[in-house]
């Protein structure tokens, strides 16, 4: 699975939920996260890692984000 790093902006609240707000692409341009689908799921990828899966709606289409605890970076497949 190829990865494509983005920024996230996320609001983390004070039990540590994760709510992910706007995502950033290297070109500069910014989406709005909907809302989060699902509570993230720590699940091992395609690739075998062990990133956390952030399920999201952005403007109004299904996006699965990812996160990456050893690297603390987010990406997505840039085939969604």
């Amino acid at each position: 699975m190829e990865r494509l790093y983005i920024t996230v902006v996320a609001q983390v609240s004070p039990k540590g939920d994760i709510l992910p707000k706007i995502i950033t692409f290297e070109d500069g341009s910014s989406f709005k996260v909907d809302r989060r689908l699902q509570t993230p799921q720590r699940q091992a990828a395609k690739d075998g890692s062990p990133d956390w899966r952030f399920p999201c709606l952005v403007q109004g289409r299904p996006v699965t984000l990812f996160y990456d605890p050893q690297s603390y970076r987010w990406w997505l497949d840039p085939s969604q």
